[in-house]
């Protein structure tokens, strides 16, 4: 298969490390662009099982939809990483819980993060 233009230019750098602002229409695998290269480096990676170990990946989203769609993204390319996907509307205690319980990504909205960092 191929990569859209997003993915084809961001895959190098993201996969280095680098921080990337990537603009393209829906449905141009703009989420896959950074997620892929994600996953390929925490796969890498040794494995990480410990309890309330911290994320080793936060990604912001700014709504609670994009937000479970992107959390959802990463479970799909690698059912083995643990995610837990943080918002408001639903229930804080939960989300404390499963971070506590320690994640690899976590994904949510700005507002739920700040809430749980605080």
């Amino acid at each position: 298969t191929h990569m859209f233009p997003i993915q084809a230019e961001t895959f190098a750098l993201v996969a280095a490390g680098a921080d990337v602002i990537g603009r393209a229409r829906t449905g141009q695998g703009k989420t896959l662009a950074f997620a892929l290269p994600i996953v390929e480096k925490l796969a890498a990676a040794a494995p990480r099982r410990d309890r309330g170990r911290l994320p080793r990946v936060l990604v912001m989203c700014p709504t609670r939809e994009l937000a479970k769609q992107v959390a959802g993204e990463f479970e799909g390319i690698d059912p083995s990483i643990s995610t837990a996907t943080v918002y408001g509307g639903s229930s804080v205690e939960m989300q404390r819980r499963a971070l506590k319980a320690g994640v690899d990504v976590v994904v949510g909205t700005p507002g739920r993060i700040i809430d749980l960092i605080e």
